[in-house]
């Protein structure tokens, strides 16, 4: 391994890595249903005569013939117990190849792991414990084999893609990693280029990037996004174009020349390693092999913000940042219903004000289970995902217990804040390493081995001691967000100039940002709100950058869209006149979303939100109450889950929430089947769906399978890699009403155009929907099908279309 010498490549300038290994084998005559990574034994000679075409072409970095050998993909093929094997002989024809071309020292082996192609909890059935093992089993396979960088890529789930990170690490390679994109600037779980850059590099990834998906130009707005932070050197690895079938192969247009100028614009965007994924070439990465070494310009990270991230969103918080608003409500001191529920592991009244916060315009949610009694340990593990379910908002975990806190942030699924430690040297030594170990930031309270500092200088003293301290546990400065402690004005009418103070010293001294919990300014008092508010103006005008605290209270809103604007920190007024809708209209605070009316507008929120809780008995009332069971469904379900669709459309909701939305809905269709009479159905229409032959890849298929079930279909599930003859066979005998076709891979597009073909023949009645991330609509009028499904939501419209159609024609 030569791990150094590539570290000091990347500070050189820009670093060129290969192109395409899947559409390369394909070429040298990989079959769509054999394993690619098998070759790396019984075809060695072509899968190395790959990597010395792009030594040849200008390739710094090779990537291994790995991508799918992971437990989960081989199983797929019968190999799961060929783990170590595959993994070790990839990396093993990677270094011939170096070898052969006297590249040693100027040519490094990456160990390339895939997705394991399932979806993770809360969202999928696959747990995130099983996803890390799986990860850190291929990951130790290659780095014993002497791979000189693990290089996770096409990653379409970032909660997935950081379990993939935090099981690479510590292996003694960097670990880079890579999501794919679609066109609207999210991956398909939704999350954002920033939210994938903050969630990585805190779990550990030296690079990160995009690849796959889309091509060279489109790659640009989304590598610009990521460089912004200055968190780490950007990787950039488009396609070759958007794929087209001609005369029956796959065909990706972008020729050599096309593609160097798009990755000489990626470059000037600010990447620092470039290459290609599907249909590139060693000739597309020779006509851009000038480009390597080239300088690469520099985005440095803003002194004094710290950077947060969930699944889907991100937050910065700190210096030109509006200054954010913490939701305090999810904590049970004092409130016995919410201490119930943590206690009953429940959780329903956590998920509840988690998303009502939401609504209200909190940034992001303290979570804190501490109910006395109970294993806490335990109720924050049942606490994170149900909040992660409703809402994408980052996580402030809250906690005393180093316990608790460890367990919290091991199954967060982004880069939380931890709530919080102290300048005492036993919170110091138990709570920094679990920052350090899972990628979390810190509030640290100005609190020493004597008490609560009474003036501002030592509490600026207790911030610098947690300031070092977690610097040399590994953690940035701008990891760490400073509480100067609030105290009540009841006992001590100076508390708060000292607490001002103190947020003025820290800023000036460290320049990190600071944190309050501003309730505690009138523990004691009376007619609070008001006292909280001034208190809240006051500290933002003297520096602070995040509070913690009720978001439901209106006046609480308004002051910090206010005190925003007047401290300088609401560019162009862009939330004030937001909030108050425009210079001309009346002063107002920013309003609540209306309760529903009656149980229809309750039933109907249910499935917009996806709360599943609760919806049964919503039903029950409204059928007991002499609601038809039919008009239930048409008036209501339906309705509700086209504004879900809507949503998805306006890019408002993501895969997750119309997942949510979908369970949700399932819940309330059990209710109402039982209430149908035996000889009545709730059944729009009868489809077929199905994988085609040699792709086996099925998780959009299971997606669009859902929705469309939610909209009323009975769906006939084929699987996945089924043969053409099976579906028209069963096509012909069920006479379906529809039949829907899957592709993920550009070499199943043929047998998706063959499937049609036949279709055609044996039952020209039945209309087909083709639909997959390699098909176009340009390429579904070639094949002849009926209608295209860029995804789920698109999918269900053009099958309702579809059905009405072709029941107009018999009718």
């Amino acid at each position: 391994m030569n791990t150094s010498s590539l570290a000091a490549e990347l500070g050189r300038g820009l670093i060129l890595i290969d192109g395409a290994m899947g559409t390369m084998l394909q070429a040298l005559g990989l079959s769509v249903k054999e394993c690619p990574e098998t070759w790396n034994i019984s075809r060695p000679e072509l899968v190395k005569s790959v990597h010395r075409s792009y030594l040849e072409a200008g390739a710094q970095i090779i990537e291994t013939n790995t991508f799918g050998a992971n437990q989960y993909k081989l199983a797929q093929f019968g190999l799961a117990d060929e783990v170590e094997a595959l993994n070790w002989h990839g990396v093993q024809l990677a270094r011939q190849a170096i070898g052969e071309a006297g590249r040693d020292g100027s040519a490094w082996v990456a160990g390339v792991i895939g997705p394991l192609g399932e979806l993770l909890e809360p969202y999928g059935s696959l747990p995130l414990q099983n996803a890390y093992a799986a990860f850190r089993r291929q990951a130790q396979s290659l780095v014993e084999a002497g791979a000189d960088l693990l290089y996770i890529q096409t990653m379409s789930d970032l909660a997935e893609a950081r379990q993939a990170v935090l099981a690479a690490r510590g292996l003694g390679v960097p670990v880079w990693c890579s999501l794919s994109f679609e066109a609207a600037g999210r991956t398909l779980t939704g999350a954002t280029p920033e939210a994938a850059v903050i969630s990585l590099t805190a779990a550990g990834a030296s690079v990160v990037g995009a690849n796959c998906s889309l091509g060279p130009q489109e790659l640009v707005p989304i590598i610009e996004r990521m460089v912004s932070l200055g968190l780490a050197p950007v990787l950039a690895e488009p396609n070759a174009g958007l794929p087209r079938l001609v005369e029956g192969k796959t065909v990706f247009p972008a020729d050599p020349a096309e593609f160097a100028a798009g990755l000489a614009k990626l470059h000037a965007s600010g990447a620092a390693v470039v290459g290609g994924c599907c249909g590139t070439t060693p000739d597309h990465l020779k006509a851009a092999a000038h480009l390597r070494g080239a300088p690469v310009a520099l985005h440095p990270r803003p002194q004094g913000v710290l950077y947060l991230a969930s699944r889907t969103e991100h937050v910065a918080i700190g210096a030109n940042q509006p200054v954010r608003i913490i939701g305090e409500r999810i904590n049970p001191t004092g409130r016995k219903k919410l201490a119930a529920d943590i206690a009953s592991g429940a959780m329903v009244e956590v998920a509840r004000e988690a998303r009502r916060q939401a609504e209200a315009g909190a940034e992001l949610l303290d979570l804190n289970v501490g109910v006395a009694g109970i294993d806490q340990v335990a109720a924050i593990t049942q606490a994170v995902p149900a909040v992660e379910r409703v809402t994408g908002l980052p996580l402030v975990l809250d906690s005393d217990t180093p316990e608790v806190l460890q367990a919290g942030v091991s199954v967060y699924q982004g880069k939380a804040l931890l709530n919080s430690v102290t300048a005492k040297k036993e919170s110091l030594v138990q709570l920094l390493p679990i920052a350090k170990a899972y990628g979390a930031a810190v509030i640290g309270l100005t609190i020493t081995e004597q008490g609560i500092p009474q003036t501002a200088e030592e509490r600026l003293a207790a911030a610098e001691t947690i300031v070092r301290t977690a610097q040399e546990y590994g953690l940035d400065p701008g990891e760490v967000i400073i509480d100067c402690l609030t105290l009540t004005v009841g006992a001590d009418q100076q508390a708060a100039r000292e607490t001002l103070k103190a947020i003025r010293l820290i800023k000036q001294e460290l320049a990190v940002p600071c944190v309050l919990g501003i309730s505690n300014i009138s523990h004691g008092l009376p007619n609070r709100v008001p006292l909280n508010d001034a208190f809240l103006a006051m500290a933002i005008a003297n520096g602070l950058d995040a509070a913690i605290v009720n978001p439901l209270t209106d006046s609480t809103r308004a002051t910090f869209v206010a005190a925003n604007l007047l401290a300088g920190r609401d560019q162009g007024a862009a939330r004030y006149l937001a909030a108050f809708g425009g210079p001309e209209a009346p002063s107002q605070a920013p309003q609540k979303e209306a309760e529903p009316a009656d149980n229809r507008q309750l039933l109907a929120k249910h499935v917009v939100t996806g709360d599943r809780e609760g919806i049964a008995l919503v039903v029950e009332k409204l059928l007991a109450g002499g609601m038809d069971p039919l008009q239930l469904v048409t008036e209501v379900l339906t309705p509700a889950l086209e504004v879900v669709g809507q949503k998805y459309e306006l890019g408002e909701y993501f895969l997750p929430n119309l997942l949510l939305s979908a369970e949700a809905a399932q819940k309330a269709f059990a209710v109402i089947k039982a209430h149908f009479p035996a000889d009545e159905r709730v059944v729009l229409g009868r489809a077929l769906i199905a994988t085609v032959e040699g792709d086996i890849h099925d998780i959009g298929k299971n997606i669009v399978k859902v929705i469309l079930e939610n909209h009323g279909f009975s769906m006939l599930d084929l699987g996945k890699d089924v043969p053409v003859e099976k579906i028209v066979e069963v096509a012909a005998a069920e006479q379906v009403d529809l039949v829907l076709l899957s592709a993920l891979m550009t070499t199943t597009l043929p047998a998706m155009a063959k499937t049609v073909r036949r279709l055609r023949e044996v039952v020209p009645q039945i209309p087909v929907l083709v639909g997959g991330a390699v098909v176009t609509a340009e390429y579904a009028r070639e094949i002849g099908a009926d209608g295209y499904g860029k995804d789920a939501v698109a999918g269900v419209q053009e099958a309702k279309r579809l059905l009405k159609q072709v029941r107009g024609l018999r009718e």
